[in-house]
């Protein structure tokens, strides 16, 4: 068990990578994204293939890549940047597949670094909780 102090856990040590699905940066990079695309991939990692036992694990999977992938406020790239957070220029590409949405990984580059590294993710994420 962790204390307040620790809230974030190994989130704090972490490079600081988010998944984010056809951001302002990856389009202004040319890279093409979209919310079925991120499915398939994660569908491909995941192989879910026991109807019991996967079955909240997969509706988390579909609740967070809608989040990664809406627009506005209400996704991820709106949330955490009217929270302070700003995305580096680039866009990495974590658990590289092999370039096809039914593979393992992912078939484009998602990873978003952020200024601040893990403790600012974890800091945009706490202090509303925290309130």
């Amino acid at each position: 068990q962790e204390s307040r102090q620790n809230l974030g856990g190994q989130a704090f040590w972490s490079l600081g990578g988010l998944f984010v699905v056809d951001s302002t940066e990856q389009r202004r990079l040319g890279i093409r994204d979209n919310k079925a695309l991120a499915m398939r991939d994660w569908l491909g990692s995941a192989q879910f293939d026991r109807e019991d036992e996967d079955y909240w694990p997969r509706k988390w999977a579909e609740a967070f890549v809608d989040f990664a992938a809406e627009k506005g406020d209400d996704g991820m790239e709106g949330y955490v940047k009217g929270l302070g957070l700003g995305f580096m220029f680039n866009v990495g590409w974590a658990e590289r597949g092999d370039g096809r949405a039914e593979g393992h990984g992912n078939s484009v580059p998602r990873f978003h670094l952020t200024w601040g590294t893990g403790p600012e993710v974890v800091r945009v994420f706490r202090e509303p909780v925290l309130k």
